[in-house]
């Protein structure tokens, strides 16, 4: 995040994908690990505590830099903001749809898919998009983000209607 604040978009860029990767992963090693557990869990003859201790954490392992691996769709959207800085525009549209695909609640990836189908002439995909941010501020009920999702819509709705102008 201290690339992208400081303008190093590209830099931004590659360690927000790299972010993605590393939440990828551990949402696979969850997945693994939940699956382990149900697996042990139905053997009733396994011996846990023998076990436990093959599987305890090394308290020599060397420190490697910190990596946020969560909110792989977030990380994503970044990415595609990144992307918008660079003069990317179809990358990050690409992002901004894996990004509202991987989390449903990313308002800001929706209202900005709409602006750039409004941009491409494709008012269709735009009113799928503000279809998506109503949705979003429905399920909201006093959220903090309420305002925000809001101003959002409305702007949106104001694009949509011709009275907002729009460039690139």
């Amino acid at each position: 995040m201290a690339a992208f604040q400081a303008g190093q978009y590209d830099v931004a860029e590659a360690a927000f994908l790299e972010n993605a990767k590393c939440a990828l992963r551990h949402e696979r090693n969850l997945t693994a690990t939940i699956d382990t557990a149900r697996f042990v869990n139905r053997q009733a003859s396994i011996d846990l505590t023998a076990s436990n201790a093959a599987f305890q954490t090394p308290t020599n392992l060397p420190q490697r830099a910190e990596r946020t691996c969560a909110q792989r769709g977030f990380q994503i959207y970044m990415a595609g903001l990144s992307q918008i800085q660079l003069g990317r525009p179809n990358a990050a549209k690409k992002s901004f749809k894996k990004a509202t695909a991987l989390s449903k609640t990313l308002y800001d990836a929706h209202y900005k898919l709409g602006l750039m189908a409004l941009l491409d002439g494709d008012q269709k995909t735009a009113r799928r998009q503000l279809t998506k941010i109503d949705k979003i501020l429905t399920r909201c009920h006093a959220c903090p983000a309420q305002q925000e999702i809001s101003d959002r819509q409305v702007h949106l709705q104001k694009a949509l209607n011709g009275k907002v102008p729009l460039q690139m």
